[in-house]
């Protein structure tokens, strides 16, 4: 794996952190192999592999210090209008592309937002990662959220009408961060029998990616 990503089309938004809050002692990371960069790694997400999704990052815990911070998604939403996000269709296939090193551990949540971005509809539900390939990249097919029939308003059952805010965890054992990013699908999606378009029973548990 060469580590190197395509250069972006659009940057993503570079986020000031808040306080740091703590630090842990060299005995607290002992045998933890962290990233070993200054800062969370630029990363690259697509929409079928056409549509980059612009996103924000912000560090949770990073060489050993702990930073108090606003929500991931209030930072997204300083930086970027959700009710302006890309539009993907239903079906397509969302690709996250990591440098080396790859994470040890990612998690990926998928939050149902109205057509403004503001108001949440239901709680977080889990989405499961495919990868990682010979390139860094994992992958995820975007399919229907059952939470997105919960809403009254008939706007958001307008194409693209819904807003969904994916917020992704990612350490390199000791170091964390959150990138948070978004995108405007449907509802509900045609042919109803297509594999895409079923609710799941369940949310699937997070993916581990190899920790190397």
């Amino acid at each position: 794996m060469s580590g190197r990503l395509p250069k972006p089309g659009r940057a993503p938004a570079v986020i000031a952190l808040a306080a740091v809050m703590g630090f842990a002692g060299a005995g607290g990371l002992a045998g933890c192999q962290g990233h070993g960069g200054e800062e969370p790694p630029a990363i690259v997400i697509l929409a079928d592999d056409a549509a980059e999704l612009p996103y924000v990052v912000a560090i949770n815990q990073w060489n050993g210090s702990i930073v108090d911070r606003a929500p991931i998604w209030d930072i997204y939403k300083s930086a970027h209008d959700p009710a302006q996000a890309p539009v993907v269709a239903l079906g397509a296939h969302v690709s996250i592309q990591f440098p080396d090193p790859a994470p040890t551990r990612l998690e990926l949540q998928d939050q149902v937002y109205v057509a403004d971005g503001d108001n949440p509809l239901g709680l977080p539900t889990a989405v499961e990662l495919d990868g990682p390939d010979g390139d860094g990249r994992y992958s995820f097919q975007l399919n229907v959220n059952a939470l997105a029939m919960v809403s009254s308003d008939t706007a958001d059952y307008e194409p693209g009408g819904i807003v969904r805010g994916f917020t992704l965890t990612a350490a390199w054992g000791p170091d964390e961060c959150e990138y948070a990013f978004a995108l405007r699908t449907d509802a509900h999606c045609e042919p109803a029998d297509a594999p895409y378009c079923q609710f799941s029973a369940s949310s699937p548990a997070p993916a581990d990616s190899p920790s190397g």
